[in-house]
């Protein structure tokens, strides 16, 4: 139901204020608010979810922070939901929810696998600095290279 709203707003920008919309006055208040983007300069551009500079273990923090935020705002949709009188909208709502729930807590786990993966990394890396001396560093990376792992 959500996908024929994005299409209809992408045909019609004005879709949701249209006294036409088949939609009660809450739902395309509360559409409006979820897909309307901020423009250049508003509130709400700081919130990017990559930002330039970051490290790969960052990155994987500010997923998984997304993720979180994600399944917050999915829990707001519900309640504004079941305060509406629209049965079919929760029914559509319900319909969707586990789906959803499922790939969030699939994106969570493949984050934290990253983050894990990137600790790990720079675990092995500063004690092979520090206990390796220079040619043992050295070998170290050229076997990693052999088996075509990079490392800088």
């Amino acid at each position: 139901m959500l996908e024929a709203v994005r299409q209809q707003l992408e045909s019609d920008p004005g879709y949701l204020v249209d006294p036409a919309c088949p939609y009660p006055e809450q739902l395309r208040d509360l559409l409006r608010r979820l897909v309307t983007r901020p423009e250049p300069g508003e509130p709400g551009m700081e919130d990017l979810i990559f930002r330039a500079g970051q490290t790969e273990g960052e990155q994987a923090d500010s997923l998984i922070e997304e993720v979180q935020n994600a399944i917050n705002s999915m829990k707001r949709l519900q309640r504004d939901i079941d305060a509406s009188d629209d049965v079919g909208d929760r029914l559509a709502f319900l319909k969707n929810y586990g789906a959803l729930m499922d790939r969030f807590l699939s994106l969570k786990e493949k984050a934290n696998g990253i983050k894990q993966m990137y600790d790990f990394q720079r675990l092995v890396i500063g004690v092979m600095e520090q206990v390796l001396d220079k040619d043992g560093r050295l070998d170290f990376k050229e076997r990693l290279k052999a088996a075509n792992i990079a490392v800088d």
